[in-house]
């Protein structure tokens, strides 16, 4: 209907220009007293009437196409509603798993790359900054892991093979250190945390940031820890002096 008060708009629009001209030669026809002139006060009186058809049709249109539009929407969303009303309890189920697993998708990509592997040592503190991150985010996941035991020898050679992996050291701890209260890692993490040095039972140096209470843990105490590979890292002899390479992990207790 809109399409149709558009249409009598254009008529009326031209037909109006076209009494506007007529108007104007009328008037020029009859001189000075035009306005008492018969043919100019008939030309005028249609040009007006013409030009309140042609104002009304346009509001009429535009009013239409609004409800129209409006009528549209409401439709549309009012199919929506019902699309949604109608699914049944096993397909919203579905429906959420879906999401689920889209979810845990993400998270297993978020732990998996993002690793640095320029080098074999992490110099530039890289990953063990996005381990304590990963540990922050998403508490739950080591913990809810198996934790395959570590082949320290290959992690030693290799470390990136193990980036993002979780997995499990076993050794002889000792030398732990608690972090204080405001220690950068332990105020980014929200919790305790410690470092302690582990001699694995096939003999590699392994560093270790422990996000967790180590109290109870004695030093020389056989202990099993799962996280995240970090890199390889410079260990001081304390005893002999020098440095040497060993492994560095984040655990998570």
């Amino acid at each position: 209907m809109s399409g149709f008060m558009f249409f009598i708009f254009f008529v009326t629009l031209i037909a109006f220009i076209v009494y506007w001209r007529k108007k104007a030669n009328a008037r020029k026809n009859a001189g000075d007293n035009y306005k008492d002139d018969p043919v100019y006060q008939k030309i005028s009186k249609t040009k007006r009437i013409i030009g309140a058809v042609c104002i009304v049709s346009l509001l009429l249109g535009f009013g239409m196409s609004g409800n129209s539009s409006s009528t549209k929407s409401d439709s549309t969303k009012s199919a929506q509603v019902t699309e949604k009303a109608e699914k049944s309890p096993e397909e919203i189920a579905a429906e959420k798993a879906k999401q689920e697993e889209k979810k845990k998708e993400n998270m297993v990509k978020e732990i998996t790359t993002g690793w640095d592997t320029a080098t074999q040592k992490d110099d530039d503190h890289k990953n063990i900054k996005k381990a304590l991150e990963l540990i922050k985010k998403y508490p739950d996941y080591i913990p809810n892991q198996p934790g395959e035991p570590l082949n320290t020898q290959q992690a030693m050679q290799k470390p990136w093979d193990f980036y993002g992996k979780v997995v499990t050291i076993t050794g002889t701890i000792y030398n732990i250190q608690h972090y204080p209260p405001d220690h950068a890692a332990r105020k980014f993490i929200g919790q305790e945390c410690f470092n302690a040095m582990i001699r694995t039972n096939d003999g590699v140096y392994v560093s270790v940031d422990v996000v967790g209470n180590g109290n109870g843990i004695q030093n020389n105490a056989q202990v099993s820890l799962k996280g995240y590979v970090i890199g390889l890292t410079d260990l001081q002899d304390m005893k002999y002096g020098g440095k040497s390479d060993g492994l560095g992990f984040v655990a998570q207790q």
